[in-house]
């Protein structure tokens, strides 16, 4: 079994003395390694390129921690939290679905295609009609793309010759700390009756649009254990450039659970490990106001270790 956790300073160890952030006492309480990919100030956007490089296979299991430092960086806009609740999705569905049919190795293509150069794992297109064929099996389909911000492309999506929408790549604003100006989107298919089915995804001109990946809800599943978000302290929330608040962070972890609740009901083996409840900031906080300290670290690795099932 490998184990990957995918997150932010949380993840890596940030407010712990060595050897007492959350993943070093998990890894110990668990009995087993644990491949820590946590980077201090990292988004959804800034983790993409790490989470594309993990080949889940079935045994495997994942920990995902991802959100705080999007909701510092966008605070009470709905807009970017959506850019926000997009990219979560497409994490946790990458880290839980075990058949995924990568753009990259797909020759199911008309007009033209390269391999997309943010990630590596799909085909863009910037020729209007260009399309690209997938066919996956089960109830709700999954499809991997990019927003980018900036981007001027559209794209079509048919499922079985049904038009299901036409989607735009770009957004305004999903520019990072780390100025990253791209991230993963999962457009979710969900009602579509057993069996396989035709997805084609067709490039509409402009800019570059993304292909990255597609799966069927009948794929192999693994774990996913995917935390919510940690309260800071009032000292936590000042230090913020922009005004937020125990309410803008109810809003995201609002927003997290959403996004999860929709791939459980679909059959993904995603666990909900509820930080939050359980994380006192006045008392578990480092001397920041946002990070945990050793206290902090603690309770949330026997969060983790509480809810661990494999």
């Amino acid at each position: 079994m490998t184990i990957n956790a995918l997150g932010d300073s949380f993840t890596y160890g940030y407010g712990a003395t060595s050897g007492h952030g959350y993943i070093s006492v998990l890894s110990r309480l668990l009995g087993k390694s644990i491949n820590n990919l946590g980077v201090s100030g990292a988004q959804v956007p800034d983790q993409t390129a790490a989470l594309y490089g993990i080949n889940v296979v079935a045994g495997d299991a994942s920990i995902l921690e991802l959100g705080t430092n999007d909701h510092w960086r966008y605070g009470a806009d709905a807009v970017k939290r959506e850019y926000f609740r997009r990219g979560i999705q497409a994490c946790a569905a990458w880290l839980g679905l075990v058949d995924r049919q990568k753009g990259v190795s797909n020759t199911s293509t008309t007009g033209t295609w390269l391999n997309t150069a943010s990630f590596g794992i799909g085909k863009m297109s910037n020729t209007a009609g260009s399309t690209i064929t997938w066919h996956v099996s089960g109830e709700t389909v999954y499809l991997g793309t990019i927003q980018f911000d900036g981007n001027a492309s559209k794209f079509n999506v048919k499922i079985d010759g049904v038009d299901k929408g036409t989607y735009d790549t770009g957004t305004t604003g999903l520019n990072t700390y780390q100025n990253f100006p791209c991230g993963p989107r999962l457009l979710r298919f969900a009602g579509l009756t057993p069996g396989v089915h035709e997805v084609v995804f067709t490039a509409l001109g402009g800019d570059y649009c993304y292909a990255e990946w597609c799966a069927g809800s009948d794929s192999a599943k693994a774990p996913v254990y995917a935390a919510n978000f940690t309260r800071d302290t009032a000292t936590g929330y000042a230090a913020c450039p922009i005004p937020v608040s125990d309410t803008t962070m109810a809003a995201f972890n609002a927003t997290f659970a959403s996004a999860m609740a929709e791939l459980i009901a679909d059959g993904l083996d995603i666990t909900v490990v509820d930080n939050n409840a359980i994380y006192f900031p006045d008392v578990d906080t480092y001397i920041d106001g946002v990070h945990p300290n050793d206290t902090g670290h603690a309770k949330i690795a026997m969060n983790f270790f509480r809810s661990w099932k494999v």
